[in-house]
């Protein structure tokens, strides 16, 4: 860390702090990322994961990686830029710049699949923008994961509101879906003016927020489907059905729901995993044209 000097701490996660700094060699502003000791394995795979998505514009660039000799700490070096975190912009009155961004997070997910790896953290922190909303890029690959068919993988992933329902549900054999669920979270809060779309109190909230919307019929189908069981601690659900995700529009926000982005939406919110639209596949839906 000697060529580099720390001088504002800008956020804090489960497995990493975040600052601002300069390079005391090029003087070039820069953000570092100290991760906690941890397991070295997990260090390493978000290392490669990140060397592996360098070739692409809206991944965040990496340009060190450093070790602090006293502690043993490594860090990242990112190339720093004054952007604004998604998560400070809210309502949206045009579906041109949600258009944009969902395209560029879209782009981002289908190269990382193409390089077999799911991202997992989809969220508005995750993700920043320019002042004038024309340019994204998908940030904190940390919880990213190389994907090889039929592995059992953590379920401690994403955040509590963009968590998908296999996750909910223990399912350990989950695929590059769960990505779209994610964005499919971004969108509805995004053109139904309701941020967070699912806003469960813990996890087991957050599938019955779920439930609420896309029906008790639709899990359980689901879960006969793929023979799966359900975990001891969620009660069994009163029969319901899926809600239209026109009920959701409202004076505030019909200039956002379009008919192509409910078809959308209704493609990326599903319980079954294996009929959830990718991110390939929706870049070319009617949404984006």
């Amino acid at each position: 860390m000697d060529d580099y000097e720390i001088y504002q701490k800008i956020g804090q996660g489960k497995y990493s702090e975040v600052f601002k700094g300069v390079s005391v060699i090029t003087h070039q502003n820069v953000i570092i990322k100290v991760l906690k000791p941890n397991v070295q394995k997990k260090i390493n795979r978000e290392i490669l994961i990140l060397k592996n998505l360098q070739n692409h514009p809206l991944v965040t660039e990496l340009i060190d990686v450093v070790q602090d000799q006293s502690s043993l700490r490594q860090s990242l070096i990112f190339k720093q830029q004054n952007w604004i975190n998604l998560k400070e912009v809210r309502n949206y009155e045009s579906l041109k710049p949600i258009k944009f961004l969902l395209k560029c997070v879209l782009e981002v997910l289908d190269y990382a699949h193409s390089k077999g790896i799911f991202h997992r953290d989809i969220k508005p922190h995750n993700i920043i923008t320019n002042n004038e909303f024309c340019y994204f890029k998908l940030l904190d690959w940390g919880l990213a994961e190389f994907y090889h068919p039929y592995k059992e993988y953590n379920t401690r992933v994403a955040s509590r509101y963009f968590k998908s329902p296999e996750i909910l549900l223990d399912i350990r054999q989950y695929h590059h879906s769960i990505d779209s669920w994610g964005v499919g979270c971004l969108m509805a809060g995004m053109i139904f003016k309701k941020e967070p779309f699912f806003a469960g109190i813990n996890n087991d909230d957050q599938l019955l927020k779920i439930v609420n919307v896309l029906g008790s019929n639709t899990l359980y189908e689901y879960l006969d489907k793929w023979k799966i069981n359900m975990p001891s601690r969620y009660k069994s659900f009163p029969y319901s059905n899926q809600k239209r995700f026109e009920l959701f529009i409202t004076k505030e926000n019909e200039q956002l729901c379009t008919p192509e982005a409910i078809d959308l939406l209704k493609q990326l919110l599903i319980f079954d995993h294996s009929e959830r639209i990718l991110p390939k596949d929706a870049l070319q839906h009617p949404f984006f044209q």
